[in-house]
This record gives structure tokens, C-alpha cells and sequence, in this order.
């Protein structure tokens, strides 16, 4: 998303071309908030893990570090994929320029350097990142549904380009994994992104593969960034060769309760992983002593655990429900193999079979994250213990979720209002399940979430 405002950070020793950038973004009408400066590589990369900046604007070579160098340093340490990057440099065969477009940053002369190519370098850049994280999070989405809908998928950019589909999409069209990267837009394809609606549903007549004609109920779901549509999601969710046309009979009732369960679906997956990020993005703005590489493990955790939760949905009357205590014992299994675990730490599995909503289980499962990391980072300081993991039914029809350790316990100025991140984060979840939380220091430490169950399944 794009940003308000900007906080560039410029990476060079060269004092004139430094004072001209200065120059040049002080008329910039691209929102700048700051401008810092580096004039050595490994300044700059402290200056990347502390101060975070929104922008980079790279030379070509530093006292300590050629341009090319730090780049590769850059690339190891920060989720480039999120930072915009322009690299100047002396000509277009120099090893800088060379590296800077294998990396996929802006490249510019700074003999062509104006204040009018700044800008649209500068904006060139920017839109760049955006499309890649607008892809990245239409492919996360795609690749969970795909492990969830037996129904051909695929996703398509502006130009009709086939950025993923599954098996059964491919088998359907007779399309092989080299057709990825092609484009593969039918003639009026250009109208159907410009004009659908945003989440869009019809009965189409198509032609597979071998040019048969199939009818199919297609729904499609757009992403946007910048105000435009860059992507879409296709689902081909029923083969009709051998139905009624809409026209000739009406809906079923479990045909229509199945799309209501889909689009539900969908929309609990969507809105998961756009907490993730936002949680992502919160976390970096926060003093705290985490460097980039170690939030984007996190968010890679994050988005485990939605996959995780839709892996364990099973369809109810009106959406996807899921074992809650079922769910936390995986989620415990996977803590079992992580770097987080030492010798002498181990778990211990409370959980009942309770049933929750998709969307409320990935809410879950991201206070789990949370509590079950501080729990092995900060509880038992060198020595063993053991982490109990509890999930239980309360008295009308309410949920409990109980992480407690038998550690050295949390500092006493560790309380309401939550002064850490991950106690702000677990805080910010449960108000978002209407829920309340509980702190507890006796022999450890017990944090305890107690919510409402909205889908009473199997009470």
C-alpha cells in the first residue's frame, strides 16, 4: 500500500551528488518525511536495521564496500521485496548497474540525473514494490485455496499472463507447468478485468482444452493497488455439462449454501492474512530489538498457521468451522520443531474438542504464535520447564484458551497497559474476538483468552 509519507535514507560518500539529491528531493513531489544519510556500507546497514527507512537511494561504491557489495549484504538481511531501491551509477555496463538490475532496483545515470527523473524513478520504484507485494499476497492466497478447492484455479495479471494455476486447471485447459509465465488471456479477456465487478460470479460457456464447449460457474476476485486492478483470481467452481442452465431451473438450496460457505471461506483467509501484515507492519515500527529478517520469519509463521487453519476447516450449514483443540495441538507440533525449542523444554496438551469459526481460529492461532514464542525466548531463562497449551468450553457457550509456563515469570511492571509488543499484539487480537485476557503469576506464568463462541457446533 502506498505510503503517506516517505523516509528516504541515501547511501553514498560523495559529497556533491549528495547535496544534489538533497536538492532535487526538497522539490520532489513525492511526500518525503526525512532524509538520512550513510556514507559507508556498513553504516548504512545499521542504519537500515534501527531507523527502518521507507526508500533507499544506493551510489555506486563506499570507502569499506563497493556498490555491488552492499547490495548482496542488503539483500541477505532485509525483505527487499517491501523496499523501494534506485541505484546511481557512473554508466549502464558498470558491475553496480548490472547487480542493481538483477536485484530488480531502478538504475539511473547520475549524468542524467534531474529533478524530473528523480521523480519518476523514484515513483517508478515505488509502484514496482507495490505490484510485487500485491502478487506475493494473491499468490499466498491462491496457494491456499488451491490446497483447499478441488475446483480449477488460476491467477492471471492485467495482460492475461498465467502467474499460477493448479492441477485441475491445468488439466482442464491441457496446459502443463511451462504455460506459467505465458499469456493465456482469451480475445475478450482485457473487458472482462476492466469491467467485472470486484468479486464477480456467472455462468459462462467456455472451451477446454481440446476446444469442447464446457458451462461453468466462474467467479472472479481482484486485487488492486494504486487504485487499479494488477491481478486476478479465477475459480471455475462447477462443471454444468451435465446440469440445467440457471435459466431452465432455479438454484438448489445446497448448491447455493455451498457458494455462501466458499465465499466465506474466502473472505476469512483474506482477512487472516491481511492481519498478518498488519500485525507485520506494527511490529516494525515498534524500538524494539528484532532486526527485519527476524519480523519476516514472523509473518512467515503468521501465514503457516492460516494455511494451518485452513487445512483443518471442515464445511458446517453456514461456513467453515474448525476443532479448536485439535488446532492447537498442531500448532504445538510445529513449535516442537522450531529454533525456538531447547533441551529441556516440553509441552503439554490440554485441549478439548471445541468448534470455532475460520476467521476466529486464525485469530487464535496468532495469540498462540505470540504468547508460545515469549514463552520459550523469556520463560525459563537457561533452564527446563514445561509449556501447558489448554483450549476448553466455558459456561455459556464461551471459549477459553489458557498458555502457562512454570518459568521464572513475568517482570512485575509487565501488566495492563502491556508495555511489549507481543502482549500489544495478543491485547489488539482479543478485542478483535470481543474477548477478554487474563494475566496470572503464580510458580510462572498464565495468560488466559476467554471469547465467545459464535458457532456453539457440536455443544
Amino acid at each position: 500500500m502506498r505510503r503517506t509519507e516517505y523516509a528516504v535514507l541515501i547511501v553514498d560518500d560523495n559529497d556533491e551528488d549528495v547535496a544534489l539529491l538533497q536538492r532535487f528531493l526538497s522539490r520532489s513531489p513525492i511526500p518525503i518525511r526525512s532524509v538520512s544519510l550513510a556514507q559507508t556500507g556498513n553504516e548504512a546497514l545499521d542504519k537500515i536495521r534501527s531507523e527502518r527507512p521507507d526508500f533507499l537511494i544506493v551510489g555506486e561504491t563506499f570507502v569499506d564496500m563497493s556498490g555491488d557489495e552492499f547490495l548482496r549484504h542488503l539483500s541477505q538481511t532485509t525483505p527487499l521485496d517491501a523496499m523501494p531501491v534506485l541505484c546511481l551509477v557512473s554508466n549502464d555496463a558498470s558491475i553496480a548497474a548490472q547487480v542493481s538490475r538483477a536485484h530488480r532496483f531502478e538504475v539511473v545515470k547520475k549524468t542524467m540525473l534531474t529533478p524530473e527523473k528523480l521523480r519518476d524513478a523514484m515513483a517508478e520504484s515505488i509502484e514496482r514494490v507495490e505490484l510485487r507485494q500485491a502478487r506475493n499476497r494473491a499468490e499466498t492466497l491462491f496457494a491456499l485455496l488451491s490446497e483447499n478447492i478441488s475446483h480449477p484455479i488460476a491467477l492471471t495479471d492485467a495482460e492475461g499472463v498465467l502467474i499460477a494455476a493448479n492441477k485441475s486447471y491445468l488439466s482442464l485447459f491441457r496446459l502443463d507447468e511451462s504455460s506459467v509465465g505465458q499469456k493465456l488471456g482469451a480475445p475478450n479477456y482485457d473487458e472482462i478485468f476492466r469491467s467485472s465487478e470486484h468479486q464477480a460470479e456467472a455462468r459462462e460457456i467456455l472451451r477446454d482444452g481440446a476446444g469442447n464447449e464446457i458451462r461453468a460457474k466462474v467467479k472472479r476476485l481482484f486485487v488492486e493497488e494504486g487504485g487499479k486492478r494488477v491481478l486476478m483470481l479465477t475459480i471455475l467452481e462447477t462443471a454444468l455439462d451435465d446440469e440445467p442452465d440457471a435459466s431452465d431451473a432455479p438454484t438448489s438450496e445446497p448448491a447455493e449454501r455451498e457458494t455462501n460457505v466458499l465465499r466465506k471461506f474466502e473472505r476469512d483467509i483474506k482477512d487472516a492474512i491481511q492481519t498478518a501484515s498488519i500485525i507485520l507492519r506494527a511490529k516494525t515500527k515498534r524500538p524494539d530489538k528484532k532486526n527485519l529478517d527476524e519480523l519476516l520469519q514472523e509473518h512467515r509463521q503468521y501465514l503457516r498457521f492460516v494455511a494451518l487453519a485452513a487445512e483443518c476447516a471442515t464445511p458446517s450449514d453456514s461456513s467453515s468451522t474448525i476443532n479448536l483443540g485439535r488446532y492447537a495441538q498442531e500448532i504445538v507440533k510445529w513449535f516442537e520443531k522450531s529454533p525456538l525449542m531447547r533441551e529441556g523444554i516440553s509441552f503439554r496438551c490440554e485441549c478439548d474438542e471445541v468448534w470455532v469459526e475460520l476467521g476466529e481460529s486464525a485469530l487464535v492461532g496468532f495469540i498462540l504464535s505470540e504468547l508460545i514464542s515469549n514463552a520459550l525466548q523469556h520463560a525459563f531463562k537457561g533452564r527446563g520447564g514445561v509449556v501447558t497449551v489448554a483450549v476448553a468450553k466455558e459456561k455459556d457457550q464461551a471459549v477459553s484458551v489458557v498458555v502457562s509456563d512454570n518459568g521464572v515469570g513475568l517482570p512485575a511492571k509487565v501488566d495492563k497497559p502491556f508495555r511489549t509488543v507481543g502482549l500489544l499484539v495478543v491485547s489488539s487480537l482479543v478485542k478483535r474476538l470481543e474477548g477478554k485476557l487474563e494475566i496470572k503469576r503464580h510458580l510462572g506464568t498464565s495468560i488466559r483468552v476467554v471469547f465467545p463462541q459464535k458457532n456453539p457446533r457440536g455443544a
